[in-house]
Order: C-alpha cells, then sequence, then structure tokens
C-alpha cells in the first residue's frame, strides 16, 4: 500500500463563483464538508491549506491546517506551504470545488504507483490539458520542485511539474471504469457551472 498524505486545497478566493465556494451547498452539505470528508477517507495525514485565519469556521478534526501567507499568488504557493506539513512518501491534492468527486480515481492513480520507485507524480487529464490539482505526487520532489520554480520567479503548478523527472499521464478515459460520467473531474467555478453540474446529475 503507498503511504499518502492529502492536501486539500481550500484557500481560493472564489471571484468567479461570486460567493465563498467554501459555503456552498451540494446535497445539503457545504462543498468544504464534502472535500474534507473525501479527503479524511483517503488518508489520516490531510492538510488543508487556507488563505488566512478565520477564512472558515469549520473545523478540521485531526487534520493539520495551514495558512497562505502569499494567497495573492496562486495555488503553487500553497501548495509549497502544505508540503511541508505531509508526512507520507506521497501527497494526494483535493479540489475543494469538485462535489461529485468520487476518491476511487485517487485509487487507479496509486495504482501507477505500487510496486515503482521511479515515479514522481501521477496526473488525470485529456487533449483539453492536464488536471495537476488532483493529481498524487512524491511529496519529497515534489516539495523541492515547487521551491525551485518558486526561486526562480515562476508561479504555476506546472512549473512545478516541469521540474519533475518522471511523471505518469493518464487520460480521464482511464478513471470510467470508476466515475462512468467523469464527475470527479467537474469543477464548480461559476454559479453556470453548478446549476449545469446539477442538471447533468437529474437527467
Amino acid at each position: 500500500m503507498v503511504d499518502l498524505s492529502c492536501i486539500l486545497l481550500a484557500g481560493g478566493k472564489s471571484t468567479r463563483m461570486g460567493s465563498d465556494k467554501r459555503i456552498l451547498k451540494f446535497s445539503g452539505r457545504s462543498f468544504l464538508e464534502i472535500a474534507f470528508d473525501n479527503a479524511r477517507q483517503l488518508s489520516e495525514d490531510v492538510v488543508v491549506s487556507l488563505g488566512y485565519a478565520g477564512q472558515t469556521t469549520q473545523e478540521f478534526k485531526g487534520a493539520t491546517v495551514v495558512f497562505d501567507d502569499l494567497k495573492e499568488r496562486g495555488p503553487l504557493f500553497a501548495l509549497k506551504t502544505a508540503l511541508l506539513s505531509c508526512k507520507s512518501e506521497y501527497t494526494a491534492i483535493l479540489p475543494l470545488d469538485a462535489p461529485m468527486l468520487n476518491i476511487e480515481i485517487y485509487s487507479r492513480m496509486l495504482d501507477e504507483i505500487e510496486g515503482r520507485a521511479d515515479v514522481d507524480a501521477v496526473i488525470p487529464g485529456s487533449y483539453k490539458g492536464a488536471e495537476p490539482l488532483y493529481g498524487v505526487y512524491r511529496t519529497a520532489s515534489f516539495l523541492s520542485a515547487t521551491r525551485r520554480a518558486t526561486e526562480e520567479g515562476f508561479q504555476r503548478v506546472q512549473d512545478a511539474i516541469n521540474r519533475l523527472d518522471n511523471v505518469v499521464r493518464m487520460d480521464l478515459e482511464e478513471f470510467r471504469g470508476v466515475d462512468p460520467k467523469l464527475l470527479s473531474f467537474h469543477n464548480v467555478n461559476t454559479p453556470f457551472d453548478l446549476e449545469r453540474l446539477k442538471e447533468t446529475i437529474d437527467g
């Protein structure tokens, strides 16, 4: 079994949504409650990344909470801070804004790592692009890569990934066995996204 930590990125500003995504309700629960429950199912070592103290009133029992003092500069800096608290050899990243996420997609990614010592990351994606904020990373390698990228003035997560030696890419189609409609990868960034997701489920 792969030794796994989990980072929940929950410090975004929700600009396009127009309201705080953390407290948005989906099937009777907030996005933050759903995402944290998913993280706890994946790992006993959960690190919750927030933008600042007081950003949410939710309690994160048993988790480590970190704050990104460079929140204006995006998720790369938040990841660098969070990775410092991860205790396991590998770390999975969970997005806040995917309320239909099926954690079995991470089992599929971990299958790519099992028994291999050379994998620095497993990242899902499609012809539209990679989904790095769903990936699984070798903690030490990714921390080093985020440090180098930020020290060199870069701000995108992809800039850190470009500094990893061995990245396994998985096409989204490979996840249909556990998530037939690929709803795990339906990110909710706007009110329209939320309505579209509800329509997809109802349909």
